[in-house]
């Protein structure tokens, strides 16, 4: 279902921006999606967030051209995207922060955003939905969100060049100089865009600060980022046509498609599609585990072996707690990654490092090790070389 949603996207996003951007930025920008590294992998993942995406996007979309238009259908159909939006993960709520930031732009420069009653009370209408369902959830399932918000969070500089990575540094830096073009010849566009690409980076980087925030919460901001991207592209296309011809005038174009295919082969090589090699690990454990030995990972573990009675590793905490097992102990956990390098650290000091399996684009992304701790050798593993 992700999947199907994010081929869905493609079109429909193209197809509803076109009256938005006009029919050839549109076409563009449905072609950067389809390449883009960011949806690709959401998209492949069995979550929410490809729907999150495409209610988000449309919302956005819509939400615009209704205020230019004054077309009440088109604010309505806006209010119920970012209602689906939200129902797919409450942090869709940033959309608000795109909307409140045009209006407030909109108000300085003096030629407000006119809403009318139909408009205020359909945004009104949505955002109370909204929060009816959260407080709604947050009461029924309280533990469920202490635990997430107790969560290490990524730090605010990791979720910063994390989402500059996957929008792609090529296409960020491209859509960033459409932006400063478009600023001088569509004011309201332009802002609204930068207010898309931006405000949900900003917000999420606040609130890492006291909550778990994971880079991943900030792919609603993709959209803005590749419409700035397809406009500029089409613009440069108009400019370079006359002079160099229509192959030569499509090269800004080709140089974003082949940005994004490069870190595309990554992902479908020895990137492993972006994904912790979690199967291999515990197959290689399955092949070298013997009657009575003990597993530490947690409930992956518990999954891919089929076997409830693994140990959770978050329960070992010193070299003491693995001689208290007194057993042949195989520990499986992620090493290399944002949020884990470092918390088991002391495991190496008296295990043997079995297998690894890394996920690499340009540099590890994360590790999956493969630990052994046999009681019978524990004394010649802790001794010095």
């Amino acid at each position: 279902a992700a999947c199907l949603l994010g081929i869905l996207t493609v079109p429909l996003v193209s197809i509803t921006s076109r009256q938005f951007l006009g029919a050839r930025t549109a076409l563009i920008l449905g072609l950067l999606l389809a390449v883009a590294p960011w949806h690709l992998w959401m998209s492949q993942c069995a979550r929410y967030y490809s729907q999150q995406f495409l209610f988000s996007s449309l919302s956005l979309i819509l939400y615009f051209h209704a205020t230019a238009s004054a077309s009440r259908w088109r604010m309505l159909a806006a209010m119920v995207c970012f209602v689906l939006a939200f129902g797919a993960q409450p942090p869709a709520l940033v959309v608000v922060g795109v909307f409140a930031g045009d209006w407030l732009v909109c108000l300085i420069r003096k030629q407000p955003v006119r809403l009318g009653r139909f408009g205020w009370g359909a945004a009104i209408g949505a955002l109370l939905i909204c929060l009816g369902i959260l407080v709604s959830d947050m009461t029924r399932r309280t533990e469920g969100w202490t635990q997430f918000v107790d969560a290490r969070a990524q730090s605010p500089t990791l979720l910063l060049l994390g989402s500059i990575w996957m929008i792609g540094p090529v296409t960020a830096l491209f859509a960033a100089l459409s932006a400063c073009w478009l600023w001088a010849s569509q004011r309201r566009l332009a802002v609204y865009l930068i207010l898309a690409a931006v405000v949900p980076i900003v917000v999420m980087v606040i609130v890492s600060f006291n909550n778990f925030v994971h880079f991943r919460y900030m792919f609603v901001c993709l959209i803005g980022w590749l419409a700035l991207a397809a406009l500029g592209a089409e613009r440069m296309y108009e400019v370079a046509r006359p002079h160099v011809g229509r192959v030569l005038a499509y090269a800004p174009l080709a140089i974003l498609v082949t940005s994004a295919m490069v870190v595309n082969y990554g992902y479908f090589t020895k990137g492993y599609g972006f994904r912790n090699r979690w199967p291999e690990a515990f197959t290689y454990v399955a092949e070298h585990r013997q009657p009575g030995d003990v597993v530490c990972s947690g409930t992956k573990g518990q999954y891919y072996l089929q076997d409830p009675s693994i140990r959770l590793l978050w329960q070992l905490s010193s070299t003491d707690d693995l001689k208290a097992i007194g057993r042949p102990t195989w520990i499986v956990f992620r090493a290399a990654s944002s949020a884990h390098t470092g918390r088991y650290d002391w495991v190496a000091e008296c295990t043997e490092l079995k297998a690894y399996f890394d996920t690499r684009v340009l540099q590890p992304y994360s590790s999956i090790r493969v630990y052994y701790y046999d009681p019978d050798r524990q004394s010649d593993l802790m001794s010095p070389p």
